[in-house]
């Protein structure tokens, strides 16, 4: 819900590549090459989840609570998990080697300029965003993403420091001036 409202927008995109809601396609002992970088990451979160000790597995856990909301954007539609078209593949594997970014960005790019609609690419990779905004593609990072979402939703200071709290569990640690500026704009628009 965040990362739409802070977008302005119903639905969104990504190409199986990021996603593909494969990651019970196999059990956990099985190796995780095959999986979409989500799938991977969530498979590997689970097993830390599991063989970590428990001060250590909070992150992983916290992670875990939070991809539970996919399936439900998966059902209502305001989630689409897109297959890239043949040329496109050609593309993503260009943008892949010549800026020396992940094979997941690289699809997303391929993906945003495919798109009739505005595209806005999601990361916290600057010279993926670079890359991006040199193909014309929109970017946003984590904290405008952030700011944008509380100037919409406006949410209670409660449910900003939980969410806050809750990115530094998960270890996306936002820095002091980001949370004062986020703290800022949450208490003018109240």
């Amino acid at each position: 819900e965040i990362v739409l409202c802070g977008l302005g927008s119903v639905s969104a995109q990504t190409p199986l590549e990021v996603y593909a809601a494969d990651e019970d396609d196999a059990p956990l002992s099985v190796t995780d090459e095959l999986f979409s970088e989500f799938g991977r990451g969530l498979r590997m979160a689970r097993r830390k989840a599991v063989d970590l000790p428990a001060v250590e597995a909070q992150r992983f856990q916290a992670w875990l609570r939070n991809v539970n909301q996919l399936p439900q954007h998966l059902e209502r539609g305001s989630l689409h998990l897109v297959a890239l078209h043949l040329e496109e593949l050609w593309q993503r594997d260009q943008i892949q080697r010549s800026h020396d970014l992940g094979r997941g960005e690289a699809a997303c790019l391929a993906l945003a300029q495919r798109t009739q609609t505005p595209a806005v690419f999601v990361s916290e990779d600057d010279e993926a965003c670079k890359v991006a905004k040199r193909l014309g593609v929109t970017t946003v990072m984590r904290q405008e993403l952030l700011l944008n979402w509380v100037r919409t939703a406006q949410p209670p200071k409660a449910e900003l420091i939980a969410l806050i709290h809750g990115l530094e569990r998960a270890r996306f640690t936002l820095a002091p001036r980001d949370i004062d500026a986020l703290l800022e704009v949450q208490r003018l628009t109240r």
